[in-house]
């Protein structure tokens, strides 16, 4: 009994050893000039952060990831940050203090090809910065301000192509993953499934690519015709809800959040339809993309929205992904089946489609009268 016991624990161990050997030791050497000392540095993502302090503008910091993973370095009480790859090799980060975007990193095979694509970019970020500084200091004529918010809008395109040329041309790499990730929801779904599968399984097991593998999973975009797709989120009461809890007789799925400035112009108009069809069997769901619960609360205030609600609090959600919502306001409109009748309908568009849904029950309410 006691050679099993002892037999137990050495595989134990060994396992363990195994599994921890897997991990990947990496290490970042700074040195950075005109950096104060005991100046504070991080290095985060969405799953860890890590800190140190600067010594005559050196630093040091040492630990262990499973796989490749993207951090930011950034120093405390300035503004920018530096993309960099944690993986099995010595990572050396130098440059001045003024500019933190513009530190030169040196590291493995990934960090290497992420800077091809951020010496590509890095001019235009420079000129973009530059431009948006101008445009929100200039005091000269509303001319002036639109060429220079010409000009940033064209920045920002040359940009896009960058990424997108990136990608296309280097398919196999991390940073690929990322940019496919980031611009998803702008290419169709086929699109993205063909980029994706010429990865590798290093780059698809990625958080970025298994990001990517949930929006392909989710991504059913059901159209006019189709039957609802049910999801779920919260109320203002922390309590998971789903959206079939609260459909009726005819249902307005509105996606909006507290920031769009859009999709609180329309609010006022929607409650006017809201309190013209109610006593018709009329619904609608409030369906949040907001990220803070008091914006989203303080909004349903402000606007007077007296209908049922429900928080998302990410625009990545399950929900986003299922009807792919590109932008908002967006919404459905469903009748007591749950078939989709219509999408993206606001305005005298809606009231139009809403009249003629309700044009029986008018006529008999006519009539009565």
């Amino acid at each position: 009994m006691k050679n099993i016991i002892y037999l137990s624990i050495v595989l134990l161990v060994f396992a363990c050893k195994k599994q921890n050997s897997q991990a990947s030791q990496y290490q970042i050497i700074g040195n950075i000039d005109s950096m104060p000392n005991n100046s504070i540095v991080y290095i985060r993502n969405m799953d860890f952060v890590d800190s140190t302090i600067v010594n005559d503008g050196k630093f040091r910091f040492e630990g262990k990831t499973e796989s490749p993973t993207q951090a930011f370095l950034s120093v405390k009480r300035v503004s920018g940050r530096r993309a960099l790859w944690l993986e099995s090799e010595t990572i050396t980060v130098s440059g001045t203090f003024d500019d933190i975007e513009k530190l030169s990193v040196i590291g493995s095979k990934n960090q290497r090809i992420s800077n091809l694509l951020w010496n590509k970019k890095k001019p235009i970020l420079e000129e973009l910065k530059k431009s948006s500084n101008l445009i929100s200091s200039t005091s000269d004529s509303i001319f002036n301000k639109d060429s220079l918010a010409a000009h940033i809008k064209s920045l920002s395109s040359q940009l896009v192509q960058i990424e997108r040329n990136f990608l296309k041309e280097n398919i196999n790499t991390l940073d690929a993953s990322i940019i496919l990730n980031k611009y998803k929801r702008t290419w169709n779904k086929d699109t993205v499934k063909n980029l994706f599968s010429q990865m590798g399984p290093e780059a698809q097991n990625t958080a970025s690519g298994i990001e990517i593998k949930r929006f392909l999973d989710l991504s059913k975009n059901p159209q006019v015709g189709d039957h609802y797709i049910d999801f779920t989120g919260q109320d203002a009461e922390d309590e998971e809800v789903s959206l079939s809890q609260f459909l009726g007789k005819y249902t307005l799925v509105d996606f909006w959040a507290s920031y769009c400035a859009p999709c609180r112009e329309e609010n006022p108009n929607l409650v006017n339809l809201f309190n013209s069809f109610q006593q018709d069997g009329f619904k609608v769901v409030g369906v949040s993309l907001d990220m803070k619960k008091d914006n989203w609360l303080k909004a349903i205030d402000q606007d007077g929205l007296p209908w049922d609600h429900i928080i998302l609090k990410n625009p990545d959600s399950d929900a986003a992904y299922i009807y792919d919502i590109r932008g908002i306001p967006d919404n459905l409109l469903l009748d007591e089946k749950g078939v989709i009748l219509a999408r993206g309908l606001t305005g005298d568009f809606l009231q139009k489609e809403l009249d003629k849904l309700f044009r029986d029950n008018n006529l008999n309410r006519q009539e009565k009268k």
